[in-house]
């Protein structure tokens, strides 16, 4: 029997389950859509990456890295999550 100590069986299960839920929660995850607006260089390129018109839409992780670890983002790229909210039913409204 692989598992003579039942402790250690325990503590074995234990780390698989957190493994599989953290693989499940990536996996499920939906992309995050950003909207990246540069006014001062609408036709900036930064490689591969263009901006048109000075917008750039983009769902991946590894383009908005890129964007984002630049020394002008937040001085002369901004940035707008366009679905932050999927649920529209989810959100209390102010009512006055």
């Amino acid at each position: 029997m692989p598992y003579a100590d039942p402790e250690a069986k325990r503590r074995y299960m234990k780390d698989y389950r957190k493994k599989y839920k953290a693989q499940q929660a990536r996996a499920q995850a939906p992309p995050i859509l950003k909207i990246y607006f540069c006014p001062r260089f609408p036709g900036l390129s930064i490689g591969p990456i263009r901006f048109s018109e000075g917008f750039l839409v983009t769902a991946d992780p590894e383009t908005q890295a890129t964007i984002e670890n630049l020394v002008d983002y937040g001085r002369y790229i901004c940035s707008w999550v366009a679905n932050p909210d999927p649920d529209p039913d989810s959100r209390q409204d102010f009512v006055m």
